[in-house]
């Protein structure tokens, strides 16, 4: 190990630990951060331990160093033009979209644009009007759906499978696994779409720093940190350390979930941490696609200069 005095470096989760995170706890345990060059000594700061303050404003507010966040975020705060503040993604946790519209109550998304649907919103940037616009693709009428706004229960997904909201967004890895081994039927409506419907989604979450701050992390540490969090994820990856990857989980994932949930949800998100390209990395045009698609749907109205809105230059 250096001798050299370790980096502080404090990374806000977006949810308590989870299989989402695993590259990160492997690469905690194993002691990859510690090790790097120059070494890092990284924090995780789980909702639970910030107030449930967003992790964006954390980094905003200079409480966190770098944001476990979906793409939108990155954009909302482009578009704020905040003094001081400017998202930066520099690392795609999943590159291929991991989350859902699910529903128990409709076998269609066009179905949600019928008087007295209602769709559980987690008052995310964009969510509703992305929704309204799948059920307008999909022949319904997005206008009549009702919003109920996510009150901090965090119980959204428990109420959709009891019937009292008719859909809403989760994280198939982990709610889909769990309704697949209660035996929950559900109607899963891709956001990305097929065929030319959907949306042109981006990437979710990403890892984003603020490349305004006076005081930011070192372009050194930020390489250091990129190359062992894609080593974590890569050991996450590998089916030989499974057992191992399980136990962490067990040890760091609340909820008093199980062995065998914590095994089919890893085995689940690994495909969605690869697919284009070496780990973490990102494609130009998929931001342009999703700026595009935001700007014509009158979301976004700013100039954006999208480059600086994400940067594969810390991956190595």
């Amino acid at each position: 190990m250096s001798s050299t005095k370790p980096i502080p470096l404090r990374i806000a989760l977006d949810w308590t630990p989870n299989t989402l995170h695993t590259g990160l706890l492997l690469a905690l345990s194993q002691n990859l951060y510690a090790e790097s060059s120059p070494p890092l000594a990284v924090t995780l700061i789980s909702p639970d331990l910030s107030n449930y303050v967003t992790p964006a404003k954390q980094v905003e507010q200079g409480t966190a160093d770098l944001a476990i966040v979906p793409s939108e975020s990155v954009i909302a705060y482009a578009e704020s033009a905040k003094p001081g503040v400017k998202l930066q993604a520099i690392y795609a946790i999943c590159q291929k979209d991991a989350s859902a519209i699910v529903s128990t109550t409709v076998k269609t998304i066009g179905d949600l644009g019928k008087d007295g649907r209602k769709y559980g919103s987690y008052n995310a940037r964009y969510e509703d009007s992305i929704i309204r616009a799948l059920i307008q693709q999909d022949g319904g009428e997005g206008s009549k759906l009702g919003i109920e706004k996510d009150t901090g229960k965090g119980n959204l997904f428990d109420r959709v499978k009891q019937g009292e909201l008719d859909a809403t967004w989760i994280f198939l890895p982990w709610e889909g696994v769990e309704a697949e081994m209660e035996g929950k039927e559900l109607s899963v409506f891709s956001v990305s779409g097929s065929e030319g419907k959907g949306v042109p989604y981006g990437y979710s979450p990403v890892i984003a720093r603020n490349a305004a701050a006076k005081k930011g992390v070192s372009e050194e540490a930020l390489k250091a940190f990129c190359k062992a969090t894609r080593k974590g994820y890569e050991i996450a990856m590998l089916a030989e350390r499974e057992k191992g990857v399980v136990g962490l989980l067990s040890e760091k994932c609340g909820e008093n979930r199980s062995r065998d949930f914590l095994t089919r949800s890893q085995q689940s998100v690994n495909q969605y941490f690869g697919g284009e390209g070496a780990l973490g990395s990102m494609r130009k045009e998929r931001w342009e696609g999703w700026v595009d698609w935001l700007r014509e749907q009158d979301l976004v109205k700013a100039d954006i200069d999208v480059d600086g809105l994400w940067t594969n230059d810390y991956l190595g």
